[in-house]
């Protein structure tokens, strides 16, 4: 393991630690924390978040960059650290230096080594961190959930036959929802822009050896689906209006 990937999941620290809360007065609480970061990981924009906590974005970006500045204060001593506890060490087969370093970590506090002052701000970079990897996450299953599409469900008894209605119609619990081109071809722009975003299409031109999509088709029909997929972006709340790119020819 490289030094600067040192004491990663080993930063954690007891929020009911007495200390946690000492240290310079703040406006920042553990229920602030946790309020912003439940509107983040939900989707919102953290310009919400900070009007629904009744702060202001600047304070928000203040305090994720001194708990960032903390968290790396802290890898810094561990890198130091932990070349000094090899050294010491040395004498030691590669296998079992090794081991003896994981033993080390993990039985050195590291949240006790934070300032006091500093803990709730940690806490706080940690949750927003892991708020907004949540809502992105959430999105992209989503998106690639709509790229394949859905079979119907129908109700079955208990030893797994079709359920029918007095018509002798089974019955149904789910629609089937058919593949979304639109989404995979959103994720594919996004992924891998060099060879699927618009640009690269324009650029490509028409019948080019390993074209991502269709470049045969007539100009006006690509830009009609180009339409349907900015329509599609917006209903799905992944772009705002001002972020449509106008194509010449375009209303």
């Amino acid at each position: 393991m490289a030094d600067s990937d040192l004491i990663t999941v080993h930063l954690e620290f007891p929020v009911d630690d007495p200390g946690f809360m000492q240290g310079k007065p703040t406006l920042l609480t553990k229920g602030l924390c946790d309020q912003i970061s439940q509107t983040i990981a939900s989707g919102g924009l953290k310009t919400w978040a900070a009007a629904l906590a009744g702060v202001s974005e600047a304070s928000m970006m203040d305090w994720t960059m001194k708990g960032n500045r903390e968290k790396n204060r802290v890898r810094m001593v561990a890198v130091r650290m932990e070349k000094e506890e090899k050294a010491k060490n040395s004498h030691m087969g590669i296998d079992e230096l090794d081991q003896h370093v994981a033993n080390w970590r993990a039985g050195i506090d590291w949240g006790g080594m934070m300032h006091d002052n500093r803990k709730l701000h940690v806490y706080f970079a940690d949750l927003m961190a892991r708020a907004e990897a949540t809502a992105k996450m959430s999105s992209l299953i989503r998106i690639r959930q709509a790229g394949a599409g859905s079979q119907a469900e129908f109700l079955k008894d208990e030893e797994g036959d079709l359920v029918k209605d007095d018509k002798g119609k089974p019955i149904l619990l789910k629609k089937e929802v058919p593949p979304n081109w639109f989404a995979d071809a959103w994720f594919l722009e996004r992924t891998d822009p060099d060879n699927f975003s618009q640009k690269s299409r324009q650029q490509t031109g028409g019948g080019g050896d390993g074209a991502p999509l269709s470049m045969d088709a007539d100009l006006n029909d690509r830009r009609a689906a180009d339409k349907e997929l900015r329509e599609w972006e917006k209903q799905e709340g992944l772009i705002e209006e001002a972020d449509f790119e106008v194509i010449d020819g375009d209303d």
